[in-house]
């Protein structure tokens, strides 16, 4: 296999008459530098704070490299990743042995032995706990290249275009079954624009009956939005609030 070529964050390199695309060597490093610098910077911050921080970071590194081959260096990232939160996790009680520690900040689960978690209050008041994501858990996708006919513009190769996004719905928030679901109760669709959800926009979801007047998180009452869309969705209320006011 050859050197290859770097572009857009990957590496392509061509094996045996085949082109592949893997994460970039440089980018993998600078990614882990960014995480180590957080966890640094932010030693004395509750777990409950530094789950909701970096999986996002995780899941969108799994979700950007989900088209390349990556096993082999998202092996070696989870391999930092874990020696860094066992680095941290060291700092929090310093006269606490190491068994102590792994009582308190790591869990077994179904993927693997030693799982990062943290107990966090839900918008009722539940205790609830919640583990650290897994960049090897992120399914891969393989990119099929558009046929050469194809327009997004075109009105009649709509249906060619829904069957294209959709599978990368598929794989928005990783194992997470009940935002897919949320996708398919709204059939795929941005409420706001009527286009797909999954145009490379970003998405926010939205309670259709506010948690603070006894909303809940079930599928049924969630909505998501391209965030755009959700911007104006809540201008368009506060405006329509000043004017009942």
């Amino acid at each position: 296999m050859g050197e290859g070529v770097n572009f857009l964050g990957f590496q392509i390199r061509q094996c045996k008459g085949s082109g592949y695309t893997l994460p970039q060597k440089d980018k993998v490093c600078a990614f882990l530098a960014d995480i180590r610098a957080w966890l640094h910077a932010n030693v004395r911050a509750n777990p409950e704070a530094v789950m909701p921080t970096l999986t996002p970071w995780l899941r969108g590194g799994g979700n950007y490299d989900r088209h390349g081959v990556r096993k082999r260096r998202f092996t070696y990232v989870e391999h930092h990743v874990w020696k860094m939160r066992w680095g941290w996790a060291r700092t929090r009680p310093p006269h606490t042995g190491k068994h102590g520690i792994a009582r308190k900040y790591f869990r077994p689960t179904h993927a693997a032995p030693w799982t990062f978690h943290a107990t966090v209050e839900t918008r009722q008041g539940r205790q609830k706990s919640i583990t650290r994501v897994r960049l090897l858990d992120s399914p891969i996708q393989r990119h099929i290249q558009v046929e050469g006919t194809a327009s997004p513009d075109d009105p009649a190769l709509d249906t060619y275009g829904v069957k294209r996004q959709t599978p990368s719905g598929r794989t928005y928030g990783g194992k997470d079954a009940k935002l897919c679901a949320v996708a398919v109760h709204q059939h795929w669709r941005c409420p706001g624009c009527g286009t797909h959800l999954f145009h490379g926009e970003e998405l926010q979801t939205h309670h259709t009956h506010p948690v603070a007047k006894g909303g809940t998180d079930r599928v049924e009452n969630l909505v998501h939005w391209h965030k755009g869309c959700h911007h104006q969705l809540h201008q368009m209320r506060k405006g329509q609030a000043w004017l009942e006011a």
